[in-house]
């Protein structure tokens, strides 16, 4: 997936999906979705994220004010809760979500 944004934008959202061997992971019953996410500055954060579809695994990343404000390359995992309280982490093939905010032009 290819994702960008210019710094301090809030829109649109970025679209992300969990998939296990090229199929798209259910997220039926899933207490929680959560994005681990590391910013150009070496700062992680947890945040929640928005299911969109449960059933075909997609997600989403709703901005809110200052989650753009770093340009550079960001990359996350997707952390997801199951109903029995376990973890399952996206992508699990020892790669991560990319996507790029680039600086306001002046």
């Amino acid at each position: 997936m290819t994702y960008s944004i210019i710094a301090g934008d809030l829109e649109p959202d970025m679209p992300l999906q969990v998939f296990v061997n090229n199929v798209a992971e259910s997220l039926t019953g899933a207490l929680a979705v959560q994005l681990r996410w590391k910013k150009p500055d070496g700062t992680v954060s947890i945040v929640s994220l928005t299911t969109v579809v449960l059933a075909t695994g997609s997600v989403k990343r709703v901005w809110v004010a200052g989650d753009t404000d770093q340009a550079g390359t960001h990359y996350g995992q997707i952390r997801v809760t199951r109903s029995n309280g376990e973890y399952q982490t996206f992508p699990s093939d020892n790669s991560w979500h990319s996507w790029e905010v680039h600086p306001v032009l002046v």
